[in-house]
């Protein structure tokens, strides 16, 4: 049973769709729905014609920022931790659990949220969020530089201590 591949799991068949592309469709669907939750608050309770600056609601600013936060700090972490768990649960070698986390860090580290706001009281021009290795999407800053470090030593750290005594799968 053990020799016949089928009854392995994907993480032993197709590693790099379980590390890599299911971390990084997990951390850019989890962005998009937070765009999404704003942009259906601008839609449904913002007033203002297609020329002038949209009025948004006061808590709008600190949903804002709760989700930018959330994405920035929060999510890496999360995903990290449930790669680790996966990983170690499953045995798994370290590459594709640590390339895993690289890509989970880099996402989420150096995005980098905006928003413009007009001169008008709770007016609002536009956000939205980059990414210094997308096209027009802004530049590094030390900032983004030390959050895609610190959420990759920390989660990659986690591994290490979950993995420290489990012995790889051949």
């Amino acid at each position: 049973m053990v020799s016949r591949t089928e009854f392995l799991s994907w993480a032993h068949r197709a590693p790099w769709a379980v590390y890599l592309l299911g971390p990084l469709f997990a951390s850019f669907g989890t962005i998009v729905l937070g765009l999404l939750v704003l942009t259906f608050i601008v839609k449904l309770m913002g007033s203002g014609s297609a020329h002038s600056p949209t009025f948004v609601p006061g808590y709008f600013n600190q949903l804002y920022k709760a989700i930018a936060g959330f994405n920035v700090s929060l999510l890496p972490l999360l995903l990290g931790w449930a790669i680790a768990a996966s990983a170690v649960r499953r045995r798994m070698k370290p590459l594709w659990p640590i390339l895993g986390l690289f890509i989970v860090a880099l996402l989420c580290g150096s995005q980098t949220y905006y928003i413009q706001w007009s001169h008008a009281p709770n007016g609002l021009e536009g956000f939205g969020v980059s990414w210094p290795f997308l096209p027009h999407g802004g530049t590094w800053t030390l900032a983004a530089g030390f959050r895609v470090l610190n959420a990759f030593c920390f989660t990659a750290a986690v591994y290490t201590l979950w993995n420290w005594h489990r012995p790889y799968s051949e």
